[in-house]
């Protein structure tokens, strides 16, 4: 998600049209590069970035509880992920040139004019965790022609607040998550949020997680503010797994990786969570 941008003027329609197809090349380009997101990375990719991260130890489990192995929160875990959870990555050229319309009704217009490509990505992780839980693929192509006011009606789900607003990032709200030296997170500032999290996905329903930092201002070195990802199991050692949908899985330029929210967090240099939405069916 990127830093809103006013403008003085609208665009011209031929304007909008050069912006998107000036876009959707650009993004092109880095996925052929292996960068699968070219406004977060340009030619600063991460180290290890392309690292293949199907997590160890995993198990697929069906319904809406998963139980074994999960003794509560603090206990031991045995790997678990929810099926069917999806893996569309915002740079598709499927729909990357469009222009991002979900976001006009919820984060009034900040990003009219811009590419799903660009600043797609709260709206391809929602497609992603609704996929998992209605049992079919859904598209961000699909989400972003839906009434947005009624998506949770349309598709028959609908979101729980762990933390934070419905979709809405709010400076104010923001809770910190401490790591170790080696980058591992280790807790939150008391909310308990990252437990809620591994709770839901024990209950079978995909979080919606909007990653940001201590003043949301893009970290050093970073080119965004703000990112979201679905968070679709708990590995082996009880790290919540992700799905992001700007970082594309080796050798696959349009599969999101699998990764943990550490790497991810690290990745971004994210230290905050602004809110936290479960997805369940209504």
């Amino acid at each position: 998600m990127s830093t809103i941008r006013r403008h003085a003027a609208a665009p011209s329609t031929a304007q909008k049209k050069t912006t998107l197809n000036q876009e959707a090349t650009a993004a092109a380009g880095a996925v052929s590069a292996g960068l699968t997101d070219f406004k977060k990375y340009g030619s600063n990719a991460p180290s290890g970035f392309q690292r293949a991260a199907s997590p160890a130890g995993v198990r697929v489990v069906r319904g809406q509880r998963a139980t074994a192995g999960a003794t509560g929160v603090g206990g031991s875990l045995r790997g678990h992920e929810i099926k069917g959870v999806g893996r569309s990555m915002q740079t598709n050229p499927d729909w990357s040139a469009l222009e991002y319309e979900f976001a006009n009704t919820f984060w009034r217009k900040p990003y009219k004019g811009r590419s799903i490509g660009s600043v797609g990505c709260t709206m391809t992780a929602l497609a992603n965790g609704i996929s998992g839980v209605i049992g079919r693929q859904v598209t961000p192509l699909e989400l972003n022609k839906s009434n947005t006011l009624n998506f949770e009606r349309n598709f028959g789900v609908k979101l729980e607040l762990l933390h934070g607003d419905k979709l809405k990032p709010r400076d104010q709200i923001r809770i910190g998550v401490s790591f170790d030296s080696q980058g591992n997170i280790t807790g939150d500032s008391n909310t308990g949020i990252l437990e809620k999290t591994k709770a839901s996905l024990r209950q079978g329903k995909p979080v919606i997680l909007g990653l940001t930092t201590a003043t949301g201002k893009a970290a050093t070195g970073k080119q965004f503010d703000r990112h979201s990802v679905i968070a679709y199991g708990i590995s082996a050692s009880g790290k919540i797994l992700v799905y992001d949908p700007a970082i594309a899985t080796s050798g696959s330029s349009y599969t999101a990786s699998a990764r943990t929210l550490d790497d991810t967090m690290r990745t971004w240099g994210e230290t905050h969570i602004d809110f936290a939405n479960a997805i369940a069916k209504a």
